[in-house]
């Protein structure tokens, strides 16, 4: 009966450890869950933050044709404004 007693006692602290080496499992494979989606987004931001980069590239070009295109118009401005000023 004593033997019995033990034997019971060592099954209930086994399956004590097996749950809580269970949870600790479940808690791991959480983990690695959440660090592959971490991955993923992680993936989606380098992909946006290129697309940022390249559309700053292009604003940055536009830009430069803007500017370029009004020094011109403003210099064809004075021109006219000077042709007509003349006698």
């Amino acid at each position: 009966m004593l033997i019995e007693a033990a034997q019971a006692g060592q099954l209930s602290r086994m399956h004590k450890l097996q749950q809580r080496w269970q949870r600790e499992v479940a808690s791991c494979v959480e983990v690695i869950r959440v660090q592959e989606d971490l991955s993923v987004v992680e993936a989606q931001l380098m992909r946006l933050l290129a697309d940022v980069e390249e559309k700053s590239r292009v604003l940055e070009q536009v830009i430069g044709q803007l500017q370029a295109q009004q020094r011109k118009a403003l210099q064809q401005l004075r021109q006219a404004e000077s042709y007509l000023s003349r006698p």
